[in-house]
């Protein structure tokens, strides 16, 4: 083979994509304070879902129950058997079994109007890991990061209350604390990678929208 044919060969083989090795998570809380977008809603907690006390308005823990993050802590956060209601005395939406999926910017779950399923992993609400720093993301006595409600949650909310067009509201703050096996709570520098990665993959998403509209 020729030198240029094996120099092309050797770049082609380190531009390969190295799969990241996951690890198990284990345990830790999520952490929501839900903001005024459901006021006048009676709000319930279903599973181990559990209220925070000593905090004004709702306040809720999400135990984590598994998931798998990578070394740059992209992956899914799970929170089986836990949720929420919210009902104004006649129709009652359920959410749960939540699962915060890092790569995607989602937090996916379960969605059900008075005890029928809607439908399962549907994209509940959008988050952008850009928007907080490392302590702000991991620090459960002061959750920062904002869910936006997405257009299925939305339509859920406008056909069981009436609400108008919520798509793009932040229906509260996050902060999530994920032990991962072998490691526990990840080092703050490892959530900077992560932070730094997503922040520019953001920027650049938004860049690209920047042409196309102008």
């Amino acid at each position: 083979m020729r030198p240029f044919g094996t120099m092309m060969v050797v770049l082609a083989c380190l531009a390969m994509p190295v799969a990241a090795s996951a690890t198990a998570v284990i345990g830790g809380n999520t952490r929501l304070a839900f903001s005024s977008a459901i006021a006048g809603l009676q709000a319930g907690l279903t599973g181990n879902a559990m209220l925070v006390g000593g905090t004004p308005g709702l306040t809720v823990n999400f135990g984590i129950t598994g998931g798998a993050l990578d070394t740059a802590l992209a992956g899914t956060i799970r929170h089986d058997g836990s949720g929420i209601t919210l009902s104004n005395g006649v129709n009652t939406i359920g959410l749960g079994n939540f699962v915060i999926d890092t790569t995607s910017g989602f937090l996916l779950g379960d969605a059900s109007l008075n005890g029928s399923l809607l439908g399962t992993a549907l994209q509940l609400f959008k988050f952008d890991l850009g928007t907080v720093t490392v302590s702000q993301l991991t620090d459960l006595g002061n959750p920062a990061l904002s869910l936006a409600i997405t257009a299925t949650t939305a339509g859920a909310l406008t056909t069981a209350f009436g609400l108008g067009n919520t798509t793009g509201v932040s229906i509260g703050l996050a902060a999530t604390a994920p032990v991962l096996a072998g490691v526990g709570v990840p080092e703050p520098a490892a959530w900077g990678l992560m932070l730094i990665g997503f922040g520019t993959v953001g920027a650049a998403r938004r860049r690209r929208a920047a042409v196309v509209t102008a």
